[in-house]
Parts: structure tokens; sequence; C-alpha cells
């Protein structure tokens, strides 16, 4: 199980959508098998949860 969490700032942003100038997004993942995890993910403005999403993860190692 991972979890992350990220803070970014608006570059830009359409007219009249938020007041806030940055955002959180929380992700929480569960690996099936090496390389391969299903998550979810929460984008956050203060205390008001905004969007709730469903992810795939494939990442692959190029080390040898």
């Amino acid at each position: 199980m991972q979890f992350e969490q990220r803070m970014a700032w608006y570059a830009l942003k359409p007219a009249g959508y938020q007041e806030a100038a940055f955002y959180q997004r929380y992700l929480l993942f569960y690996e099936l098998f090496p390389g391969f995890a299903v998550g979810a993910s929460l984008k956050a403005h203060a205390q008001v949860a905004q969007n709730l999403d469903l992810r795939l993860r494939y990442q692959r190692s190029f080390r040898r």
C-alpha cells in the first residue's frame, strides 16, 4: 500500500473557478503485482473535497 500527498499551485485557471491559489491531492495505491497498481485520488481545496477518481498505474523499471 502506498500513500502520496501533493500540493500544487494554479499557474493558470479559468475565471471564477476557485478562489484558492493552491490545492492538495491525496492518493492511495495498492500494488496488485509488480508494476501494476490500482488506487484512488482526492483533490481538495483547503477543507473542501472537490474530486474523487480511480486510477490504474503501470510502472516499468529500466534499471539493469
